[in-house]
């Protein structure tokens, strides 16, 4: 999963744990009775690693959660004065400190920031949870 996750589906390094896992899947096959009704799922599949799809010259990157909060901190503290606002960032998932999660105009003003360059193509029709209740 994280050599997956690191180097992409289609990385050499993949071959050799691929190749593992229909062998094991295999032996697990083969000694079950013929009529035996086999299911495999999955948790999830694997994206192409950013620098995969440079090398097939196809636009990709990465999130970068850290640059958000810290932008949506400075811009949040200039738009509505002294915070702290941002509680943390995880993934795409934006925590607001409890104090301010249900202002009106910190939302106002979340919404704007994640509605505008560079944020909007990563939250574009964003919904806050709290308008969900």
């Amino acid at each position: 999963d994280y050599l997956g996750h690191a180097k992409g589906p289609q990385a050499p390094e993949m071959a050799p744990h691929l190749q593992a896992i229909e062998r094991e899947v295999g032996q697990i096959l083969a000694a079950l009775p013929k009529d035996t009704l086999v299911v495999l799922t999955s948790d999830h599949g694997v994206a192409h690693a950013p620098d995969e799809l440079a090398s097939l010259r196809i636009q990709g990157g990465t999130f970068k959660a850290k640059a958000l909060e810290t932008d949506l901190e400075q811009r949040l503290t200039e738009k509505l004065g002294a915070g702290p606002y941002v509680a943390a960032v995880i993934g795409q998932g934006i925590y607001l400190r409890a104090k301010v999660a249900e202002d009106a105009r910190v939302k106002e003003a979340v919404r704007g920031i994640l509605g505008s360059p560079p944020w909007s193509e990563h939250f574009s029709g964003a919904v806050l949870a709290s308008d969900l209740r």
